[in-house]
C-alpha cells in the first residue's frame, strides 16, 4: 500500500513539474541616490506618464507602486505557404500583451520588475491565443495552435523579442538619478 501512494505522489509530482513553466519577467534596479520619499515622488511622475500603464495602485506606505501594462503586438510573420493564409494568420495574432508592473523603493534601491505577459488576441472569437510568455524557446507544448509548428515557433519568438524591445524602452525612459 505504501508503494502504490508513494508511486502515485511521484506521479503526481512529475506530472506537475512538466508543466511549470518560468514566466518571462524583466528586473531593473537602481540605486537610489536621494532620499527615498523624494525619489517615490519622481517615480510616481514617471508613471503617471507613462500612457501604456494602468490601474496605477498607490500605497500611502511610499515603498511600492503596482500596476499593469499594455503592449501592443502586430504579427510580422508570414505564413511560408500561402500569401492569403498569411493575412488572415497574422491578424488572428494581432493584439496586445497585457503584464504587471511592481515598483518597490527600498533599502536603498528602486526595483522596477515587468512580469506576466499575457496575450490578448484583438479577435476574441477567432483567434490563436499564446497565453502568457515563458522563458521556453519555443511554442509550449500546452499552447494549441493549429498552424504549421514552424510558424508558430517563429511568432513565439518574434512575441517575446518584441515585448524585450518594449520593456527596454521602458527601462530608458525611467528618471535618472534617483
Amino acid at each position: 500500500m505504501i508503494n502504490k501512494n508513494l508511486v502515485l505522489v511521484l506521479f503526481i509530482l512529475s506530472s506537475l513539474s512538466t508543466y511549470s513553466q518560468d514566466n518571462l519577467t524583466f528586473t531593473k534596479s537602481i540605486t537610489l541616490t536621494k532620499k527615498a520619499n523624494k525619489a517615490y515622488k519622481e517615480v510616481i511622475i514617471w508613471f503617471d506618464g507613462q500612457t501604456r500603464f494602468r490601474n496605477i495602485t498607490i500605497p500611502e506606505s511610499e515603498t511600492n507602486i503596482k500596476g499593469t501594462g499594455i503592449i501592443t503586438y502586430r504579427n510580422p510573420i508570414k505564413y511560408p505557404e500561402s500569401s492569403a493564409l498569411s493575412k488572415v494568420y497574422q491578424a488572428k495574432t494581432n493584439g496586445k500583451f497585457i503584464y504587471d508592473i511592481n515598483i518597490d523603493l527600498k533599502d536603498e534601491l528602486c526595483i522596477i520588475t515587468l512580469s506576466n505577459f499575457i496575450h490578448n488576441p484583438d479577435d476574441k472569437i477567432d483567434n490563436f491565443n499564446f497565453g502568457i510568455l515563458t522563458l521556453e524557446d519555443s511554442i509550449p507544448t500546452k499552447i494549441f495552435c493549429e498552424v504549421t509548428p514552424e510558424w508558430c515557433n517563429n511568432v513565439w519568438l518574434d512575441m517575446k523579442s518584441r515585448v524585450e524591445q518594449q520593456v527596454n524602452t521602458i527601462f530608458l525612459t525611467l528618471p535618472q538619478g534617483l
